[in-house]
């Protein structure tokens, strides 16, 4: 004879199931003391059958449904390595057109920088002479005497 306990504790599940599962059933005791139902070893193998039962199938479930999700969250995560993998294949074919773009620029401007040295054409850094003056800037032009400066 056992306790609701006792066949809870042997199965290992919560007793208010396996009180539950009894009242569902409509299972009386052998015998009551002090509150207290006492089961015999019937009771106690079909409790023990029925949760084992219950047991695999939920556990079945679960893992079901566990695999699903699993398979929901890799196809996500594929679906976003392939936008990724565009993306860097959009940028990187970007990197390269601009690249090539400022080879090309270099290119014509080291070609402008060798023509001018070649040709004598004026740098930036000499000032133009036109005339008998010599360009001013502003600030040259601001704090000295303009009828000075002349060239010979």
């Amino acid at each position: 004879m056992k306790t609701i306990k006792q066949i809870a504790d042997g199965i290992g599940i919560d007793k208010q199931r396996v009180y539950r599962y009894i009242c569902r059933n409509h299972i009386t005791p052998m015998y009551r003391e002090a509150g207290v139902m006492y089961y015999d070893d019937a009771v106690e193998s079909l409790v023990k059958s029925h949760f084992a039962k219950s047991e695999y199938i939920s556990d079945v479930r679960q893992t079901t449904s566990n695999d699903v999700v699993i398979d929901v969250v890799i196809s996500m995560l594929k679906k976003e390595l392939d936008i990724k993998n565009q993306q860097i294949s959009e940028l990187t074919m970007a990197l390269e057109n601009t690249t090539a773009s400022l080879k090309a620029s270099q290119a014509l401007h080291a070609g402008t920088m060798q023509r001018q040295l070649t040709d004598g054409a004026p740098t930036p850094i000499q000032p133009e002479r036109t005339g008998e003056f010599v360009k001013q800037g502003f600030f040259q032009r601001l704090f000295k005497n303009r009828n000075t400066i002349k060239t010979d």
